[in-house]
């Protein structure tokens, strides 16, 4: 049988890369971000393509997670602040659309935030903050130690902080990242909920 290939709109979501896309998000008080690099290269958009680097951190219902517990699903990756008030909860939204749009499809689909917040970094705080967007059982907001999250956020080159870098990893089912798509604003974000839909069923294998 002739291997299956990913039809030319999966491939093209590379060019709808946000580079180090930053938006004032968190009602959080200010904290300077540390400076990560984003050299050619070495930015966000230098991850497409390649394996998703794993990490171990905690949930908010305090149990530990590694990425690569979810290998064999499609993984909807981003970085949320458990003191974000305006851009995170757009995140979340899209996420949610996303998921609702896949229907069955949504299975075999995981959900992941990781805390973008390195001072308020608690299970309670990421628990607090899905409860109060009604995320508590739709993903996982993952959350550690800081040092625990500065390697993280080295690994996947975002800037956290109290204005943090707003995007969407698609992991496929092997761990290879996809593309990176920036949130949208609210103008926008049934469109982008129907795009990352749509390359989700590009890479279920059924």
């Amino acid at each position: 049988m002739t291997p299956r290939r990913h039809p030319r709109p999966l491939r093209c979501l590379a060019l709808v890369i946000a580079l180090a896309a930053v938006l004032p998000a968190c009602g959080s008080r200010s904290h300077p971000a540390p400076a990560f690099s984003d050299s050619a290269g070495s930015g966000i958009s230098g991850l497409v393509g390649r394996q998703a680097p794993d990490f171990a951190l905690r949930d908010q219902f305090d149990r530990p997670q590694h990425l690569s517990d979810y290998r064999g699903k499609v993984i909807l990756l981003s970085f949320v602040s458990s003191r974000c008030k305006d851009i995170c909860p757009l995140t979340a939204e899209l996420l949610t659309r996303t998921q609702e749009l896949l229907g069955a499809r949504a299975r075999d689909t995981q959900l992941v935030a990781v805390n973008a917040n390195y001072i308020y970094n608690t299970v309670p705080d990421v628990l607090a903050w899905s409860q109060q967007h009604s995320m508590t059982h739709r993903w996982l907001f993952l959350t550690g130690s800081e040092s625990t999250l500065m390697s993280v956020y080295r690994a996947y080159r975002v800037t956290p902080g109290s204005a943090h870098t707003t995007v969407v990893f698609l992991i496929d089912q092997q761990g290879r990242v996809r593309g990176v798509v920036p949130t949208a604003m609210r103008s926008s974000l049934d469109a982008e909920a129907r795009a990352l839909a749509r390359y989700v069923r590009l890479l279920d294998p059924a």
